[in-house]
């Protein structure tokens, strides 16, 4: 017996492999990855049978409503296959279902400890949870993070900089321990792969490279973390999503945290942010 780990869409694709057909082309990329491809993921389940016993689906919450019905009919047993569903509506970054109905009817069990960050991150990161009083976080104390505002572009890489110099020359982290995250996608942040900071080089991935960072989006990150996170570009572009943003961003940092802030931003969130609980 055998565990297969895909994420949906290359689920989607593989099945439709296995099935032997090709997949439909549109114009649109949203309309291929939230309509076409589980569409196709149905079609090879109707063609190949049901293929697994249990599923486990983690980042629940980024999952469109009509993709819990391929991946229900996953189930060789309707009646008593296993379904675990991890979700948190916080992490809500790409507006996903917010309940699934008929597919999961169960109250959800909460897990209400954070064993990731140390106190002093748990305090920030609760600022920007909706139900921040039931959270418990039984890590070290750690060090307060470390808010600094910028005025442009040209004052946050000065401040990169000095961050990164300290961090490695002063205090011995491993670069490889360091990741800079942004709201922003890949075509839109200045912090761009192969950017250079002083000493630094910016990198889209994980490197055993001399001196050189990490850089990417909070959304692409969401899942995974680090020694270290410097989360950057933190400004106004991010609209309603913001909250959500800080949440994630800041929350991938297990001992250390440092967040750059747009002095342009509007005051009660700079406060908010500065505020450790």
């Amino acid at each position: 017996q055998g565990v297969s780990v895909l994420h949906f869409h290359g689920l989607c694709r593989a099945m439709a492999d296995e099935a032997g057909f090709t997949l439909r082309r549109v114009q649109d990329p949203t309309e291929f990855y939230e309509t076409v491809m589980p569409d196709a993921l149905l079609e090879a389940i109707d063609r190949l049978g049901p293929q697994f016993d249990a599923l486990i689906v983690d980042e629940g919450q980024d999952f469109k409503e009509n993709w819990w019905l391929p991946l229900v009919s996953l189930l060789r047993d309707p009646e008593r296959g296993i379904l675990f569903a991890f979700y948190d509506d916080n992490q809500n970054l790409y507006r996903g279902f917010e309940n699934l109905p008929g597919v999961i009817d169960e109250a959800p069990f909460p897990l209400i400890d954070n064993c990731r960050n140390t106190q002093s991150i748990h305090h920030l990161v609760s600022n920007f949870h909706h139900d921040a009083g039931r959270l418990r976080c039984p890590g070290p104390p750690g060090q307060p993070p470390e808010v600094y505002e910028y005025a442009d572009f040209q004052s946050q890489t000065k401040l990169l900089r000095k961050v990164l110099h300290r961090l490695v020359y002063e205090e011995n982290v491993d670069c490889r321990d360091i990741v800079i995250l942004t709201p922003r996608s890949p075509e839109r942040t200045q912090l761009k792969d192969g950017l250079c900071l002083a000493n630094f080089t910016l990198t889209a991935k994980p490197t055993q490279l001399r001196n050189h960072i990490q850089v990417s989006s909070v959304h692409t990150f969401k899942g995974l973390e680090s020694r270290v996170v410097i989360l950057a570009e933190v400004d106004a572009q991010a609209g309603r999503l913001l909250e959500a943003v800080l949440y994630v961003g800041c929350s991938r940092a297990r001992t250390y945290l440092v967040v750059l802030v747009d002095r342009g931003l509007e005051e009660g969130m700079r406060v908010r942010i500065r505020q450790e609980g």
